[in-house]
């Protein structure tokens, strides 16, 4: 039950706040729909359910024996790791290394952009050095960043410790939050990370999720998630699925194939052998897509292909590969980047370009609606919540907000004329 919505009371509609009584008048329980975020402060509860610490590095990673860069990163992880939505990010004092380290990418990346950026991100970072401080002696902060965006399209930001997953991070974005670190890359390599890709200290996916997705060679209703190895590991596996309302018929634990010192837990929900398969098929399409476009997208502009994707526009070395002859350049069609694989620690083979950065979120919207759900949501901005839409007084409510714009709409456009 969710003490912080009222669970169990009526709202004005009529309409039981509790998740689980909504999804009852569909015929569907917690096992056929896991329970997700309602609130923004709902981000509360996974913010902190991550893959891998802050601190944590792989062995390729050029930090992984500097004990200071170690202990610095644990320092911006703790941070992230004890926010609470609504609160101030926290200021970060960077060190002249870390400046050092940040100016390096800075004047290299700056260079690149008139020529190999789409004009939207060139729009934006004059906008971005005059009110949030970005220039090459000085690292802004994320809650000046935070703030501007908040003003400029309703997106903020909200630190955090380490990897999400990936219905973790995207369900923050529902919500018009971006999970990011405020961690710099290691000195040795300024233009250079392992951590696809950090857009200069910014959380985004990686790949490694998907090595403990392969969970079909198990069972159809198996799940395999990764966590540190120590005695609260499977305490800690058990409060994730508690405060995601699911059940569980079993669950066993081994060590990880994939990263030592790490546990893998193979877990069944109770009587569900479809939510699994599912999850992770509406994950994977939402993954690839997001990777292809927000990550590493391709447009055309005025006859040229430009770069709008945040792991481009942050990888020196990867936005003059990716307008090179090198790669596949194919149309964007979601459907089909959807289910196209791709590596972590090398450049994309395979790049999609829209025919414009309208046409990629047009196409996009498209698709999602495309995908079948057993209900309908919205997000309310105004009280920053996502509302099914499961009576009629909901849906009547909607109407009238959008009968409201629409007049708006041809009262502007009748005084235009």
């Amino acid at each position: 039950m969710y003490p912080h919505t009222g669970a169990g009371k009526l709202d004005t509609c009529g309409a039981t706040r509790d998740h689980k009584d909504n999804l009852a008048k569909f015929g569907l329980d917690s096992h056929t729909v896991p329970w997700f975020p309602r609130k923004i402060s709902d981000l509360d509860r996974f913010a902190n359910h991550i893959l891998s610490y802050g601190s944590e590095l792989e062995s390729d990673h050029p930090g992984f024996t500097d004990e200071v860069y170690r202990a610095r990163r644990k320092e911006f992880a703790d941070i992230a790791y004890h926010y609470k939505h609504g609160q101030e990010i926290p200021r970060v004092k960077y060190t002249d290394e870390e400046i050092e380290t940040w100016g390096t990418m800075f004047r290299e990346l700056t260079k690149l952009y008139p020529t190999h950026a789409c004009r939207e991100f060139n729009h934006v970072l004059p906008l971005l050095m005059d009110n949030c401080g970005y220039r090459d002696n000085n690292i802004p902060q994320l809650q000046d960043v935070s703030e501007f965006l908040h003003d400029c399209t309703g997106f903020m930001l909200r630190p955090v410790a380490g990897l999400l997953s990936s219905r973790d991070f995207l369900a923050g974005l529902a919500f018009r939050v971006f999970h990011a670190t405020q961690y710099i890359r290691h000195p040795s390599k300024p233009l250079y990370t392992p951590e696809p890709y950090d857009d200069s200290g910014a959380v985004h996916m990686k790949e490694k999720e998907d090595r403990f997705a392969k969970a079909d060679k198990e069972s159809a209703a198996t799940l395999i998630f990764c966590l540190k190895e120590g005695i609260g590991s499977l305490a800690k596996a058990l409060k994730i699925f508690e405060d995601h309302n699911v059940n569980l018929m079993h669950i066993e634990s081994r060590p990880s194939k994939w990263y030592k010192g790490f546990y893998e837990f193979l877990v069944e929900p109770e009587n569900n052998t479809e939510i699994g398969p599912c999850i992770r098929t509406l994950e994977q399409k939402a993954r690839h897509c997001y990777w292809f476009t927000v990550e590493f997208g391709l447009c055309k502009q005025n006859g040229a292909v430009k770069a709008y994707g945040a792991g481009l526009l942050s990888s020196f070395g990867e936005l003059q590969y990716c307008l090179s002859d090198k790669p596949d350049l194919r149309p964007f069609e979601p459907a089909k980047t959807a289910e196209q694989k791709y590596p972590i620690t090398e450049y994309q083979p395979v790049y999609y370009v829209a025919e414009s950065f309208q046409d990629a979120k047009e196409k996009l919207f498209t698709y999602a609606a495309s995908i079948p759900r057993p209900f309908t949501v919205r997000y309310n901005p105004y009280t920053q919540s996502i509302e099914i839409l499961d009576d009629k007084y909901k849906i009547l409510d909607l109407a009238g907000n959008i009968r409201g714009d629409m007049n708006l709409l041809m009262d502007s456009i009748a005084k235009l004329e």
